[in-house]
């Protein structure tokens, strides 16, 4: 079937993003020089005027809606009047009378609420509405996933867990970028954790009384506010590196502040440039290939490079023997070892042009494939790759280059040499002129997942409730949950599992005494967490809803912490002050 389009572009076109974009490039273009702010998502345009005045604000707006209606006209275009909000953004309690505004003869009344992109903006920019609508939304996905989970059947926890970190909690925290600090008041921080709350009883089958805190822990979830701003300061991060978000100490973009350790600027670069012209060769040779010595390069220049990185302090290395070569040099420790295989390389070039060289073939040898695969990339998005590309750019004018990656570890000279010369250079100091390489982006993430882990440690340290949980999972974890979360909940499964907890010296351990067998979830008020999690009494015959839920624990609930103690299974110091083993 064939059908001719003779006006606009066809739903779900190829061409259809491109064409938009190219025809309402001008209209963006015409509204900048009229210093208009605007905003445009494909065919949804924000128009934002700011102003002390009201009355002048709207005399704006109206010429500027009556310039976007005659831009339209003339491109066989109309504006929808019903889907066009209207909103005063103020703090104030009284908002003052402004002059109504009209499109296509349809009176635009001001409005206390905007919706774009998917985000609710309020009149006071609160967030207020924007948290109950995510909390609708991800309230609605998650019971349309707990309708394949029951007590004693459905889906495996581990199943449910994916289904509620891949899927609910997204939808969640969607654009929490710009709405984080509504996070600042509890009421908003107690609705988002109802969500997870829920979502964590759905995974465990628990009782209705078991901790949040006790469960987030054991499933690993962090906290709703701080995985919001987690999540929030990295979004920030790639759009301040691709000059996308200017951070200020006011407002949303004042995320990065909270994370000590971030750099102004990192390593990372946009990658806008596309570099096609490579005048220089990039080979990976097998491990037969070196193995038969087809790789062996005698009439040219052959340098080694490597980088090392040993006791978190980062080194590389360079070693030649054809223009003796034995260089070893230290970076900061904040770089990765992929940023020392690549100024390992730059420093094989500007060696290579201050030596006297009578040959034109030069080989650089690697065992970094990934370094080798950036430098053969046609986009760079690391400043210390492009900086190596122009080097490599500029000597091949005069040689010819090529680099080969060699295996690592296998007995080869150059490469074991340049290993050598790269675990030396981490231990040298370090030199001013290499004190402002910058960080890697990947750095700043770790340091902010690191941060926020270790908030949320020092939250479950502090806490007043849940000490016998605490005693069975001291901190966040990610190594035991993943073993709980292999449990099955199946009612016809018997396997029987006997495990330690976390903390217990099992070269001590009288396995008898201290392990125990269960099938519940937690069989009695005596479990962890009043029934969520252990069950820790060997004897017990309770069994709690989700029987088949297999646990690892020992008796603990049976235990004072005197026995806790002599038994070296938990540290003296987590031990409650009170002889009661019970929550």
């Amino acid at each position: 079937m064939r059908r001719s389009v003779c006006r606009g572009t066809p739903q779900g076109g190829v061409l259809s993003p491109l064409l938009w974009n190219l025809a309402m490039n001008k209209l963006l273009l015409d509204l900048e020089e009229r210093r208009i702010k605007v905003v445009a998502y494909a065919d949804d345009v924000a128009i934002l005027i700011r102003g002390k005045f009201p009355d002048t604000l709207c005399s704006l707006m109206h010429r500027t809606l009556k310039y976007v209606d005659t831009w339209a006209k003339t491109c066989g275009l109309s504006l929808n009047a019903a889907k066009t909000e209207l909103v005063l953004f103020t703090r104030k309690y009284k908002i003052p009378d402004c002059r109504p505004l009209t499109l296509n003869g349809t009176l635009l009344l001001v409005g206390e609420k905007a919706r774009y992109l998917g985000l609710t903006l309020d009149r006071k920019l609160s967030w207020k509405l924007n948290v109950q609508e995510r909390i609708k939304k991800a309230a609605t996905a998650l019971y349309s996933c707990k309708r394949t989970v029951g007590l004693k059947w459905g889906l495996a926890p581990k199943i449910v867990h994916w289904l509620y970190t891949a899927i609910v909690r997204p939808i969640m925290t969607y654009g929490v970028l710009v709405w984080w600090p509504s996070l600042d008041k509890k009421t908003s921080i107690k609705k988002l954790d109802s969500i997870q709350r829920a979502a964590s009883l759905s995974i465990t089958g628990a009782l209705k009384t078991t901790p949040t805190s006790a469960l987030s822990v054991m499933l690993h979830l962090l906290p709703i506010d701080l995985y919001c701003r987690q999540l929030a300061a990295k979004a920030a991060l790639r759009l301040r590196e691709s000059s996308m978000l200017k951070t200020n100490k006011w407002g949303h973009s004042r995320i990065l502040g909270m994370f000590p350790g971030i750099p102004n600027t990192t390593d990372f670069c946009d990658s806008v440039n596309t570099y096609l012209d490579r005048p220089y060769t990039v080979h990976f040779p097998s491990r037969e290939e070196w193995v038969n010595g087809l790789t062996n390069n005698e009439n040219g220049v052959s340098i080694y490079t490597d980088g090392s990185k040993l006791n978190d302090q980062v080194g590389g290395g360079v070693y030649s023997e054809t223009i003796f070569a034995n260089l070893s040099f230290r970076l900061p420790d904040h770089c990765s070892v992929f940023q020392a295989e690549i100024l390992a390389i730059s420093e094989s070039l500007l060696m290579l042009n201050k030596s006297v060289v009578t040959v034109r073939d030069i080989f650089i040898y690697s065992d970094s494939q990934a370094a080798l695969k950036s430098l053969l990339s046609s986009k760079h998005s690391s400043k210390t790759v492009k900086e190596c590309y122009k080097l490599l750019t500029t000597l091949a004018q005069y040689f010819s280059i090529n680099l080969l990656w060699v295996p690592g570890h296998s007995n080869i000279i150059g490469n074991c040499k340049a290993d050598e010369l790269a675990r030396l250079g981490s231990s040298l100091q370090i030199s001013q002129d290499r004190l402002d390489i910058p960080m890697p982006l990947a750095t700043c993430k770790l340091l902010i997942d690191r941060y926020t882990i270790s908030a949320a440690n020092s939250n479950w340290r502090q806490l007043n409730t849940c000490a016998i949980s605490r005693l069975a999972w001291p901190e966040w974890n990610m190594g035991p949950t993943k073993s709980l979360l292999k449990l099955v909940r199946s009612a016809e499964t018997k396997e029987k599992i006997t495990t330690c907890i976390p903390n217990c010296n099992k070269t001590q351990c009288n396995t008898k005494q201290h392990h125990a067998t269960g099938y519940g979830y937690g069989g009695n008020q005596n479990s962890i967490g009043h029934g969520y999690g252990y069950d820790y009494a060997p004897t017990s015959t309770a069994r709690s809803p989700n029987q088949e839920f297999a646990t690892q624990s020992a008796d603990v609930c049976n235990l004072t912490t005197s026995q806790l103690a002599a038994r070296q299974c938990v540290p003296k110091d987590l031990l409650v002050s009170s002889d009661n083993a019970q929550e």
